[in-house]
């Protein structure tokens, strides 16, 4: 694990942190349905970012800001903000150069008045990150890649993920990149195995083979074997790639 991602954390609690995790479609095969409303976006090679910020009147010690890696927040783990140990953490530079805290706030406004955090869920990608950098570094903070692929309004366990259209529209108004949305209609087999190849639309060269897609109605619905309905589905050539790296 590089040492920019890494550093000292803090107890942050169950509920400040979203655990996550995407099923391989082979697992799940008849939970899509056939003609369903889908979105598919591109699955990033980078590594998962949580941007959480909690109402003023529920804040802790460390302030109003969770800032968590994937195996982190399966803990209740986040980043503590103000550590000295943390000056280079790529998540928490990721918050600072987005001035995540004050955007959310104003978006989010009605949310936190009511008392339910928000939490932005992204890929923080480029070199340094992964051996897949998408023309994007992470020496310098504006050479930065980030990209949103869900939001979670309210406390982890009691509220819910945004559909297609409205997560689309909160991208916007937050003025933050979504993943790159590569196809929007009737779910089908054949429709899957077109997007999940090819090269990669993150930088606009076409610099790395896709790893895959993400697979979503575009209305949130819920299954009793899965849970969530949302799985992957991912390029054999991605797979087969040399001097791969896994880095959470």
């Amino acid at each position: 694990m590089p040492s920019h991602m890494n550093g000292h954390v803090y107890g942050a609690g169950p509920d400040r942190c979203v655990k996550y995790d995407i099923e391989n479609v082979k697992a799940f095969p008849n939970v899509l349905l056939a003609d369903e409303p889908v979105v598919f976006t591109e699955k990033i090679h980078g590594t998962w970012c949580q941007l959480g910020l909690v109402p003023n009147d529920a804040a802790g010690e460390h302030g109003p800001l969770i800032v968590s890696s994937k195996g982190l927040a399966a803990k209740g783990l986040a980043f503590t903000p103000s550590a000295a140990e943390n000056a280079h953490n790529l998540y928490l530079r990721v918050a600072r150069h987005l001035d995540f805290e004050a955007r959310a706030a104003k978006v989010f406004a009605d949310e936190l008045a009511a008392g339910r955090p928000v939490f932005v869920l992204g890929e923080v990608f480029g070199a340094g990150v992964q051996d897949l950098a998408y023309g994007s570094k992470t020496d310098q903070d504006r050479n930065l890649g980030f990209r949103v692929f869900d939001i979670y309004t309210g406390w982890y366990g009691q509220g819910r993920f945004l559909s297609d259209a409205d997560l689309q529209a909160a991208c916007d108004a937050l003025g933050l990149p979504r993943v790159p949305v590569l196809y929007r209609g009737p779910f089908s087999r054949a429709a899957m195995a077109e997007y999940t190849d090819g090269r990669e639309t993150v930088s606009g060269q076409a610099l790395h083979v896709r790893e895959g897609i993400v697979i979503r109605p575009q209305l949130e619905r819920r299954h009793p074997d899965l849970g969530r309905v949302q799985l992957k589905s991912v390029s054999e050539k991605y797979l087969l790639r040399s001097g791969g790296t896994e880095y959470n």
